[in-house]
This record gives structure tokens, C-alpha cells and sequence, in this order.
């Protein structure tokens, strides 16, 4: 699917511009927003890179510029509500459009800004880092837990190809690791698809799914800063972001690698005081999933009790109480309890779903096998591209990944491959063999 086709079905953005983009920011900031005054917000090192030159181009053309709003480059800017709420405010009083210059956190924290005050708002992006440009929502620390804040779009997408071939290497690497989530986050929506709880929509698998592979295919190129490598995996990044605007939730995009990224974001992982990035926290949870879920397509059907696991299945209360042993003492376990409640089944739902999992065991293994990488070529295309592959370069250790594989499957109304070993009671097993072997993260 081309993008002109896919913004057929955008709900919010109406327009990507790449290329040499910076230098139409006035003439489009014009067409798409009138000419209304406008403040720039950005951090230190993205008003460096891209927000001068876009403020300059404003000014000229006559549009009413009021003082950016930039914020440190350092420490990295965190993304919690309250900088929302600053934002907001400064929406309100200045009384104009806001034109976020960044990638990852400042486009989030812009987007639930302008949403909340009721404005459309134009994104100049500065890293091929994340999905996130173009998808309705924002990942946002709130209270201690990391939420989905619906939101809209931006309206206008401005992607420089020099800014983003200049990018940190660290941060297009991380745009690719993201991208590279839907193989296993496309897994998870077969997983959910064959059992009922959760059918793909055509059209947004064949906006990310098609050419996946395809975006993904020149990993070595994000190390040489080769600007066509760049350009196609952000041009994924985008088509990732619009199928979310039609879905109107993040299922194209997101299985349990996310889950389990939330579950580090939410504990501030970091490096040398520096935390780590979306991205990283992605890819490594990409490479943990799909480990997973070798472990859990390489059983027949007859390998599994399915008559033990519905006979020996745990009680919601008895769920309840396992979550808030889990979460004791954190600000999360009430919302979790809720994300956990919706999708739990017991009794003769219980029994429907484990119905439909031994009907379809086998085709689910052959779809959900066809959709994802082997393990050592997706380990491989991330080495090239200069993405993390094992847990201690992000701050985590083995027994790290087996805790962010059990809390996961909690917080969030979303069935992965997570539940399915879970409801087919092999989760435990699954998780010992990807941390207890040779071939995994080595």
C-alpha cells in the first residue's frame, strides 16, 4: 500500500512531507493552519538541529511567533504528565497553535497538549526513532503507570532527509528495532485473531505488514547513515502510525514486546544514568517474544494437557489476589487488576477459548511460524543496524526478562502469545527454555 492510499484512511494527518522539507515549513505551517500564531516546543539539541531553522523560516513569512518553549537537553526529557500539563497551559495562555520539533517524547507530549486544548498541531520530526509520530495516542507516565492516553495525530508531518540521515546513529537504530516489533506484535494478532478475541483488519495488516520486510531489508545501511536505508524505515514507521489512526488503537503495532517495554519504562530503566530508549527496550523485548514463541509453535497439539489446564485453571479471585502479591505497594495494581479482569476468562468461557486454541493449534503455529523472523536473522539484522541484542546492554539481566514476561501478560486488555502459553498452562516451561538456553540472547 502506498501512502497516498494509506492517508486515504488517516483520520487525523493529512500530510507527510519528506525530502527537503525543512524549507516548506512556513508555506505549509500557512496552508494547514492559516497562518495562526504559533510556538515552537522543543528540547535544546532538537531547536539546535531543526528548530532554528524553522523558526527563522516563520518569522520570515510573516507567521506570528511567539518565544519556544525549549527544554533542557539534558538529562533526557521524561515522559510524564505533568510536562503535559505545563504545555497545556502554555497552549492556553499564549492562545496558539503548538509545533512540536523532536521525535519520540516531544511529539507525545505535544500531541496530548494540543488534544486536550482542542488544536491540531504540525510535528517537525528530527529521528527516525519510533511509530509514534503518526499514531493517535501517546505513551504517558501517569501516577506510576505507564498509560495509553488517547489523542489525535498531528496534523502535518515534516520529515527532513538531512536532519534525519544526521540523527544520532543510537536513536535510528532504535526507530529500526521499533519497526521491527510488528513481526512479533503481527504474530500476537494472528494468536488473537484464530481464537476470536481480537480479528485483524485487512487493511491495517497490508499497511504493515506488506513491505515489512522489505523496510527492514537494509539494516547495515543505519550505520552508514545511508539516506535511502533511513528514509524507507521511517516511511514504515509512518504507515505503522496511520493504521493505528484507523483502528483507533495501537494492535497493528503492538504485542507483548510493548507490554514488556512498558513494564521497564515504568521502572525508569536506564544506563549510566541515561535512560534507555524506546526503541532498545522494544528490541530486546522483540527478541524475547519471538524466543518465546519458538519455544511455543515448536509443540503439537498432543504436547499440550489442555484437559489439565482447564481442569487445574485458577479462579479470578485467585488471580486478583496473585496480582496484588505482584504489584504490592506500587500506585499500578488497581489499574491492572481492571486491564487483567477484561480479558481473564474462567468456567465455560474458559472452556470456549480453549476450544478454539486445540481447533486451530495448528494453523495458528503454521501463520504465526510464516509471520516471524528466525530468531538468529532478526539477532543479526539488529547487530548490523547497531541495535542491542542481549539484556545486560540495556540494564537487564536473564532472570529480568522472565519477570518482565510474567508481568506483562497483566497490565494491559491485549491477548498475546503470553496468555496463549498461559492458558495452555506451558508458560512457565516456555519461559525456562528461552532463559535456560544456549541459543537465546548468547
Amino acid at each position: 500500500m502506498t501512502l497516498e492510499e494509506a492517508l486515504t484512511f488517516a483520520t487525523d494527518t493529512v500530510l507527510l512531507e519528506t525530502g527537503n522539507a525543512l524549507k516548506n515549513a512556513a508555506i505549509l505551517y500557512r496552508r494547514h493552519f492559516g497562518g495562526e500564531k504559533c510556538f515552537l516546543v522543543a528540547d535544546e539539541n532538537t531547536y539546535a538541529v531543526a528548530g532554528e531553522t524553522v523558526a527563522a523560516l516563520l518569522n520570515d513569512n510573516g507567521v506570528d511567533l511567539t518565544q519556544p518553549l525549549v527544554y533542557p537537553g539534558n538529562p533526557i526529557l521524561p515522559a510524564e504528565y505533568a510536562l503535559i500539563q505545563e504545555i497545556r497551559g502554555e497552549i492556553s495562555s499564549r492562545c496558539c497553535f503548538p509545533v512540536a520539533v523532536g521525535s519520540g517524547t516531544i511529539n507525545d507530549l505535544v500531541k496530548v497538549a494540543a488534544y486536550e486544548n482542542n488544536l491540531g498541531y504540525m510535528v517537525v520530526a528530527t529521528a527516525a526513532s519510533v511509530d509514534g509520530y503518526s499514531a493517535p495516542g501517546a505513551s504517558i507516565v501517569k501516577n506510576g503507570f505507564k498509560n495509553s492516553i488517547y489523542c489525535s495525530a498531528p496534523r502535518v508531518i515534516l520529515a527532513d532527509s538531512g536532519v534525519l540521515r544526521n540523527a544520532p546513529l543510537s536513536m535510528t537504530a532504535a526507530g529500526y528495532a521499533d519497526l521491527a516489533s510488528k513481526f512479533p506484535a503481527g504474530a500476537d494478532w494472528i494468536i488473537a485473531d484464530e481464537i476470536g478475541e481480537d480479528p485483524i483488519d485487512d487493511v491495517c495488516w497490508r499497511m504493515v505488514q506488506t513491505a515489512l520486510d522489505d523496510w527492514l531489508s537494509k539494516p547495515e545501511g543505519i550505520q552508514h547513515r545511508d539516506a535511502a536505508a533511513i528514509a524507507t524505515v521511517f516511511y514504515g514507521l509512518i504507515m505503522t502510525g496511520i493504521s493505528m489512526q484507523r483502528l483507533r488503537k495501537s494492535r497493528p503495532a503492538s504485542g507483548a514486546e510493548h507490554l514488556m517495554s512498558h513494564i521497564w519504562e515504568m521502572r525508569h530503566l536506564s544506563v549510566d544514568g541515561v535512560p534507555v530508549s524506546h526503541g532498545f527496550k522494544v528490541g530486546i523485548a522483540t527478541l524475547a517474544t519471538t524466543a518465546l514463541m519458538n519455544r511455543l509453535f515448536a509443540r503439537d497439539l498432543v504436547d499440550l494437557d489442555l484437559h489439565k489446564a482447564t481442569k487445574y485453571r485458577m479462579s479470578w479471585d485467585d488471580e486478583e489476589r496473585r496480582i496484588r502479591t505482584l504489584f504490592a505497594g506500587t500506585q499500578i495494581v488497581e489499574d491492572v487488576i481492571g486491564e487483567s479482569k477484561a480479558k481473564y476468562a474462567e468456567g465455560s468461557a474458559f472452556q470456549r477459548r480453549i476450544d478454539a486454541i486445540a481447533a486451530g493449534w495448528s494453523r495458528i503455529c503454521e501463520r504465526a511460524k510464516r509471520q516471524l523472523l528466525l530468531y538468529d536473522d532478526l539477532k543479526n539484522r539488529f547487530l548490523k543496524a547497531g541495535a542491542p541484542t542481549r539484556p545486560e546492554e540495556i540494564g537487564l539481566k536473564r532472570q529480568d526478562i522472565g519477570e518482565a514476561f510474567r508481568l506483562a501478560r497483566l497490565i494491559r486488555n491485549r491477548y498475546t502469545c503470553l496468555d496463549l502459553a498461559f492458558d495452555t498452562g506451558i508458560f512457565d516451561e516456555c519461559i525456562d527454555e528461552v532463559l535456560d538456553s544456549e541459543t537465546f540472547f548468547a
